[in-house]
């Protein structure tokens, strides 16, 4: 097996690398500081990969890319994702709408629930998505999910009833959080 040793092409001095590597906060771009240091030092891609425990390719992806892009090419690069289904103005429309009972939509219900917000996207938007993500969308809008309790020790016995009634079909309801509100 022969040992090939990675050159640093980059014109950075050692102690100039060092006091990057002292002062970096992100423990992955530290982490690839480190190899840089080593491979300066005239270690192989192996020995660097035993020292920091990866693997040898790792170290030669890092160093390379340290060589094409210098200190920059050690951060993590943004990923684009899978984009959303519907559009800004799409999720808009849908936040003004959610501050509006269900009941003026023509349904039944007094409360949005997780199950009442994907039939609305569904029917308005033409696009479905899962229970989970409609409740991250719901949290994002500010909203928080609430159950009935079976007892509270400041409820009002008279709102108890009222409260009950209103929620007897529905196991959650969504409800914006205030300022002031505190659950």
């Amino acid at each position: 097996m022969t040992r090939i040793q990675l050159e640093i092409t980059q014109n950075i001095p050692g102690h100039e690398l060092e006091s990057l590597y002292r002062k970096e906060k992100n423990p992955k771009v530290k982490e690839r500081l480190l190899m840089i240091l080593h491979a300066k030092e005239g270690r192989t891609s192996r020995e660097i990969g035993n020292i920091i425990k990866k693997s040898f390719k790792t170290v030669t992806i890092w160093i390379n890319r340290f060589n094409k892009e210098g200190i920059d090419g050690l951060k993590n690069k943004s990923k684009s994702g899978k984009p959303p289904k519907m559009n800004k103005g799409q999720f808009r429309k849908l936040k003004e709408y959610l501050e509006k009972s269900p009941k003026e939509f023509g349904y039944k219900q007094s409360f949005w629930t997780t199950k009442l917000v994907r039939i609305y996207i569904l029917h308005h938007y033409i696009t479905s998505y899962t229970d989970r993500h409609v409740q991250r969308l719901m949290h994002k809008f500010g909203y928080s999910l609430i159950k009935p309790r079976p007892r509270h020790i400041k409820r009002n016995t008279s709102k108890k009833d009222e409260f009950t009634e209103t929620l007897k079909k529905t196991r959650k309801a969504w409800r914006r959080m205030d300022s002031g509100n505190n659950g």
